[in-house]
């Protein structure tokens, strides 16, 4: 069974892979039971599998 940092770094690394392929439901799905905030945005900018993958079609910048 892996050690917890050898689990946190595939979950970074899936997060990356996803975010990278512009599979921000991909991306919602990993943080599907978390709330996220952002410096300067407020303690709380999104939550759950949707608000993570809309915050994220917001956010980032996706070329054909």
């Amino acid at each position: 069974m892996a050690d917890a940092r050898t689990e946190i770094a595939r979950l970074i690394f899936l997060c990356d892979q996803r975010n990278d392929a512009g599979d921000f439901d991909g991306v919602g799905e990993l943080f599907a039971h978390a709330s996220m905030g952002v410096v300067g945005m407020g303690d709380v900018v999104c939550e759950g599998a949707e608000g993570v993958a809309q915050q994220y079609r917001q956010a980032v910048r996706v070329y054909p």
